[in-house]
């Protein structure tokens, strides 16, 4: 799961982080689903802190409690995955196929388009105003249609990507990361709709143990 070479905790520590996450998640996000929600609050148009992103997470509406042993192991992969965007070295946490172990970005971008979701009327109107953007995401939404994240148009002649394909997209997540973070910093909020569309989010969490689960990620 962890590269050592990455600014972020050890396996260990993830997936501690995950197990919580499956434990408590409403979502039904876990450690790649909440690595995709930091991934675009940080690379987005407004970043909001990683209490606020736990919250989102969870799924739930307020503050939340969070085991005072993962709040820690939290704040390291949030500043890990900063650290990694600022750097220009970021690389997506991916899971895996229950067979044949192959990788898929279902649960990254499902933490992704909730992030997107977060600040959904800039996103859309962003993506309908301007092409750039559109050419940017377009890998992350092929993927997020392809996994049934998002809706996409049933047309027939529109085929799912082959495995190939699939990986080439995969491929191209990180890059499009990248990309996000500097068309937001070329083309930042300014002070009218944008700005005055931006929600109110829960407040950050306490720390408050919480109960052991299951799965671990790739």
């Amino acid at each position: 799961m962890a590269d050592p070479q990455r600014p972020f905790p050890d396996e260990h520590a993830l997936d501690a982080l995950n197990r919580w996450l499956d434990a408590n998640a409403r979502t039904g996000l876990m450690l790649d689903g909440l690595h995709g929600l930091i991934t675009v609050v940080l690379a987005g148009p407004e970043s909001i802190p990683i209490g606020r992103c736990l919250a989102l997470a969870l799924g739930r509406p307020g503050p939340v409690a969070v085991d005072a042993d993962v709040a820690p192991i939290a704040d390291a992969l949030y500043r890990g995955t900063r650290d990694e965007i600022e750097a220009g070295d970021y690389e997506p946490i991916l899971g895996e196929l229950a067979e044949g172990g192959l990788l898929t970005a279902r649960g990254w971008c499902e933490g992704f388009a909730l992030g997107v979701d977060l600040h959904a009327e800039i996103w859309e109107a962003r993506l309908r105003d301007d092409p750039v953007l559109l050419r940017i995401v377009e890998p992350i939404m092929r993927l997020a249609a392809s996994d049934g994240v998002i809706a996409h148009d049933e047309d027939p002649a529109i085929k799912p990507p082959t495995r190939e394909e699939y990986d080439r997209l995969l491929a191209a997540i990180a890059p499009a990361v990248l990309a996000l973070r500097e068309y937001w910093d070329d083309n930042p909020l300014d002070d009218g709709p944008d700005l005055e569309a931006l929600p109110e989010v829960p407040e950050p969490p306490e720390a408050e143990a919480a109960p052991e689960a299951k799965r671990t990620l790739h």
